[in-house]
């Protein structure tokens, strides 16, 4: 054994998300610096038996669902390595940081770090990339969550290694035992992982997960276990209010605030929802997505509820002008030609139709990053210019409501009396 670190990757009948986490990880990490050791906790036929290549690592088929932490087990007691990571199997490593790891790994030459972890979209506390001073490229935490956390070994069997009887919260566990024996526990800022979060729970539990019954159940036997001190010091950073402002209300914890605000804006009865996915702003939307319903992929932790099949960078499945409001939210940033999808939905709105328009607000962090599809980045003034030039007049905006997005409203203009849709064509020919 010649490799740094063994990654212990439990996975639960999700072979899709599996396989592309899988794959980015491969791409990223230089060979011989990491092996795989993969848990199956789902159908044994869900996954081959092994690797083609043994030195990428293993496949342990457990014959049982063991849970994250049964699993961790399993695959810590195959682990030989000096460093072991602990990998969700719904994770994606950007393609162009090939040095992920070694960062994580280079700030383990102080004797006092026991354990690092990469920032993420998709995790609470400090390790959230729109969390607190991203100026910070290294902090100093008291809690690391699992999806992606690299811990030296010898000091996780000295405080005790992977307790399995907790109902949950194996990484707040760690996390207390670890800074409890002195150790430090660092987030990387300008290492990012990006993570689908919440995939196998929720299909395994289905409203259970996260739920309140959930976190009751989880913190109350932390708080039996290391007591309410130690506790609230390892939870403290890793709550943040969260309180949404928008014309001039306020939703205290409302799970959908940016949904909250769209429903305000909606009119008429013709409502399409663009990349609709797996759920729909309102109900009598029609929804439009390349995912045909009933159906899901690795970004789709539920089924697609789509009701016109269709890429929305091209032209929508409707007819020009017959849309009272077109829902767009977060689909922008993913397209290569935002100004010809704009053009787009433009024809497909009746004048004075709405377009709902929201993306990730740069100002919050490099958004680039939150989703390895994203392509584009948008501020405020360079929508401005492109929704001009589309004939959409920007009637509201809204942002710094939920700490990720901003959303602006706009409504279709007439152009010389014509309705843009005909206009924009009879000015475009397409020569074939």
């Amino acid at each position: 054994m010649n490799h740094l670190v063994d990654v212990l990757l439990p996975t639960f009948n999700n072979p899709q998300q599996l396989f592309s986490t899988i794959h980015s990880f491969r791409r990223t990490v230089p060979r011989g610096l990491a092996r795989l050791i993969v848990l199956n906790n789902g159908h044994a036929k869900s996954l081959p038996s092994s690797f083609q290549d043994p030195t990428e690592g293993e496949i342990i088929q457990c014959g049982t669902n063991l849970g994250w932490e049964g699993a961790l087990k399993v695959g810590w007691r195959r682990s030989s390595a000096p460093f072991v990571m602990f990998l969700n199997d719904d994770v994606f490593f950007p393609g162009n940081d090939v040095g992920w790891l070694q960062r994580l790994l280079a700030v383990h030459t102080d004797p006092v770090v026991a354990a690092s972890g990469p920032s993420s979209n998709v995790v609470m506390g400090q390790q959230n990339m729109f969390w607190g001073d991203q100026q910070l490229k290294r902090k100093d935490v008291s809690l690391l969550i699992g999806f992606s956390v690299l811990y030296k070994r010898a000091v996780l069997d000295q405080v005790g290694g992977i307790d399995a009887s907790l109902p949950g919260g194996d990484d707040f566990d760690i996390s207390i035992r670890l800074r409890d024996a002195g150790y430090k526990l660092i987030c990387l800022m300008d290492t990012f992982v990006f993570h689908h979060g919440f995939q196998t729970g929720q299909r395994t539990h289905g409203s259970y997960w996260n739920s309140q019954l959930m976190q009751e159940r989880t913190n109350t036997a932390l708080i039996r276990k290391h007591g309410m001190k130690k506790f609230y010091e390892c939870t403290s950073q890793a709550y943040r209010p969260y309180t949404i402002l928008a014309n001039g209300k306020t939703w205290e914890g409302e799970p959908d605030a940016e949904g909250h605000l769209c429903r305000q804006y909606i009119q008429g009865d013709a409502v399409l929802d663009l990349g609709c996915g797996c759920s729909k702003t309102v109900p009598h939307a029609v929804g439009v997505d390349c995912i045909p319903a009933g159906e899901r992929n690795s970004t789709l932790a539920e089924s697609s509820v789509a009701d016109l099949i269709g890429d929305v960078q091209h032209a929508l499945p409707v007819e020009d002008g017959s849309q009272d409001t077109i829902i767009a939210r977060h689909i922008l940033e993913h397209l290569i030609d935002p100004l010809a999808a704009l053009q787009h939905w433009t024809r497909a709105l009746k004048i004075g139709g709405r377009l709902l328009l929201a993306t990730p607000d740069p100002s919050y962090g490099n958004s680039i990053l939150m989703n390895p599809e994203h392509v584009h980045a948008f501020t405020l003034l360079s929508l401005r210019t492109l929704t001009e030039a589309c004939g959409l007049k920007e009637v509201a905006t809204h942002d710094r409501f939920n700490g990720v997005s901003f959303l602006v409203v706009y409504e279709k203009q007439p152009v010389n009396g014509h309705r843009l849709g005909v206009a924009w064509q009879e000015t475009h020919e397409v020569v074939a």
